[in-house]
Formats: C-alpha cells, sequence, structure tokens
C-alpha cells in the first residue's frame, strides 16, 4: 500500500515514479528507493503501530554502503507519534 501511494502521488505529479529497492544476498534491504532530482531517498516500511529504533537499522546500513548517503530516510508506520530523539523520521 505503501509503495502504491508513493507511484501514484509522482504519476499523478505527470512525473516517473523511479521506486526501487535494496537487497544483498545477507538479508540486508531497504523497501523503497526514490530517485529524484535532489538525490536517492529511502523508505523503510513497518506494519506496526509502535516505533521500534530497530526500524533504522537498514536506513543506517544503507548509509555505509552508498557513494552517496541518501537526501531523506522516512519510516512508514501505522503509528501516530514518532520518537523525539530520531532524526530524518516524519510523522505523515
Amino acid at each position: 500500500m505503501a509503495v502504491a501511494e508513493l507511484m501514484n502521488n509522482r504519476l499523478n505529479q505527470g512525473k516517473d515514479p523511479n521506486l526501487n529497492f535494496y537487497r544483498e544476498r545477507n538479508g540486508k534491504e531497504v523497501d523503497i528507493l526514490q530517485s529524484t532530482p535532489e538525490g536517492l531517498k529511502a523508505y523503510e516500511v513497518k506494519s506496526s503501530i509502535s516505533f521500534h529504533p530497530e526500524f533504522l537499522k537498514n536506513l543506517d546500513y544503507l548509509k555505509t554502503v552508498l557513494p552517496v548517503a541518501p537526501v531523506s530516510s522516512t519510516v512508514i508506520y501505522d503509528g501516530e507519534s514518532y520518537p523525539p530523539l530520531a532524526e530524518n523520521i516524519r510523522n505523515i
């Protein structure tokens, strides 16, 4: 559902969705990578209503393996709040 919403948002603006994912053989993965004029945006999708710090693990890992870090990293989950100490976490 999150992928469909991101895709619909871009397509409704007349833009190419540019959606991909990242996965390694060892199981490290990031659910959605989106190429934008500003740079790469990374999204991790979780089905939890509570935020857990381990949601950031793969987003943080991605920053260490890419030549240029994503311009934003977003956790999409079913909660209504976000942790006050987390960087780059937006409540959408």
